[in-house]
């Protein structure tokens, strides 16, 4: 039998609606679907304590949309973020635990937005962005996201739009 406990140390709120969970360190990262807000937990002895200080939500309503993905960010990044998050219209919200949030608008594909993005994940060189409505995942040089973006798939393109995630595994 698996001995469940609960992770949070005095659970969640009951309004609270987790889309995505990230593991980075020794912090757990939780999109609420309900605020468009992530939320940090920090390992203790005892459990996970959310973490009342750390703010990450669109502070710029106008220009980032509701929230619908996270990743692991990095000290290398620029600017530099624990948690990535990627709204529908190609916003990238970077939060760390010692700043406000801040934001990037990807690239949108030339002569076109994007139709609707519904995740996003990234290796060492690269961040990918699924967009199933245009049939398409699209691929960022890590280094510089204002870069137009090339399409993942080029001789084949499989149908999508009924994918929900992706991810990647080395190459």
């Amino acid at each position: 039998r698996v001995d469940y406990q609960p992770a949070i140390i005095g659970g969640m709120p009951a309004n609270i609606k987790v889309l995505r969970i990230v593991s980075s360190g020794d912090s757990l990262y939780l999109l609420d679907g309900n605020t468009s807000t992530v939320l940090r937990a920090s390992y203790t002895a005892q459990g996970y304590v959310l973490d009342a200080d750390f703010q990450c939500f669109p502070n710029t309503p106008s220009q980032v949309g509701p929230l619908l993905d996270i990743l692991p960010g990095s000290s290398n990044s620029e600017p530099p973020a624990d948690i990535l998050a990627l709204d529908p219209k190609g916003n990238l919200l970077y939060c760390s635990s010692d700043s406000m949030p801040s934001h990037q608008t990807l690239q949108p594909p030339a002569a076109r937005s994007f139709a609707a993005l519904q995740a996003f994940t990234q290796d060492f060189n690269y961040l990918y962005v699924l967009d199933p409505p245009a049939n398409a995942v699209w691929v960022y040089p890590a280094n510089n996201l204002s870069q137009e973006p090339r399409l993942y798939f080029d001789e084949y393109t499989p149908p999508m739009q009924d994918t929900i995630d992706l991810a990647t595994a080395s190459d």
